[in-house]
Formats: C-alpha cells, sequence, structure tokens
C-alpha cells in the first residue's frame, strides 16, 4: 500500500483542499502546496535523506526528483518511451514550479496590498487536482523503486 493512502495528515490535507475550493480558492491554492512539501518530505525522510524544515520547496522537489531518479538525464534519450518521459517529467516539473509561483504570488499564504486579484475557482481545481495528480505519481514511484509495486515505468 503506498505511503499515500497510509498517511493519515496527508489524507487529511488532500480532503480539505478539494473542501476548500469553492468557497476559498486562495486557501485551496496554499493547500496544494502543503499537499507537495508535504510529499516531498515524507519521501525524503522514508529515504532518510536530511533536509531543513525551512528549505525552499522547489529544493525539497529537486532532491524528490533525484531520489527517484525522475530528472530527464536519468531517462533513456535512445527509447522512444524514454523521449516522451522526458518530455512529460520536464511538463511535471513546470507544474510543480508554476503550482509554487501561483501559492507565492495569489494564494492566502501571504499578505496582500490593494491589488490582489480573486483566483478563479477553475484555477483553484487546476492547482488542486495536478498536487495530487503529482503526489500520487510521486509516491506510486517511490513504491515501484522500493520493489513494493508490480507497477513497471
Amino acid at each position: 500500500m503506498s505511503l499515500l493512502k497510509e498517511n493519515e495528515l496527508l489524507t487529511k490535507n488532500i480532503e480539505k483542499m478539494f473542501q476548500l475550493v469553492e468557497l476559498f480558492p486562495e486557501d485551496a491554492i496554499s493547500n496544494a502546496q502543503t499537499v507537495l512539501e508535504s510529499t516531498y518530505k515524507i519521501i525524503l525522510d522514508e529515504y532518510r535523506i536530511s533536509f531543513d524544515e525551512k528549505e525552499d520547496i522547489p529544493v525539497l522537489r529537486r532532491k524528490v526528483v533525484n531520489i527517484l531518479r525522475l530528472n530527464t538525464r536519468n531517462q533513456n534519450k535512445k527509447s522512444e518511451i524514454g523521449q516522451i518521459s522526458i518530455k512529460i517529467l520536464a511538463g511535471l516539473e513546470q507544474i510543480a514550479q508554476e503550482l509554487n509561483d501561483l501559492r507565492n504570488k495569489y494564494s492566502s499564504s501571504h499578505g496582500h496590498g490593494n491589488n490582489q486579484i480573486e483566483i478563479p475557482i477553475r484555477y483553484a481545481k487546476l492547482a488542486t487536482k495536478s498536487a495530487e495528480m503529482i503526489s500520487e505519481f510521486l509516491f506510486l514511484t517511490m513504491d515501484e523503486r522500493q520493489g513494493k509495486s508490480s507497477e513497471k515505468d
């Protein structure tokens, strides 16, 4: 069973994230990034990789991507599936980075001046579903790397 399903607090954060979408999209976006940050830290803990609690989310993400061998340099550039996976993984990396930027600029996690823009619900839905998908993908990859899954790359 995946750590995603085993971790009660993370599961609660994911549920809360989806509950906030309609009424408080800025809070949902903030929670989406919290889900990703928690995912990164749980995976680093699982691999016994130390990190500073105050480390930036992109730094944590890079550590996880390297541990799970999901960076583009670890893909087989000579095979068609390798070339496709490079593009997909680069896209996932970009999505994770943009979620971080969205949180920093528009979520409820930071104060705003008079020019704050109200986030449309569709962006909160995009952010929350993306965070859930990335989190699940990372946990499934970790399970596969640790031999806990019969799924192949």
